[in-house]
């Protein structure tokens, strides 16, 4: 796992434009964000 800090709305922002069509509302710069990035190294498609 990867925590990246940041102090702007400039991962927020592209997201919620893609998924919403407007900027992010609720946060604000300056407020500490962080960004969680999970690399999967295996997968199994197996279904119960």
């Amino acid at each position: 796992m990867l925590f990246e800090l940041y102090l702007d709305l400039t991962f927020v922002n592209p997201l919620a434009r893609k998924y919403t069509g407007a900027d992010y509302s609720r946060g604000f710069a300056g407020e500490a964000l962080y960004k969680l990035t999970i690399h999967v190294t295996s997968w199994t498609g197996q279904t119960a």
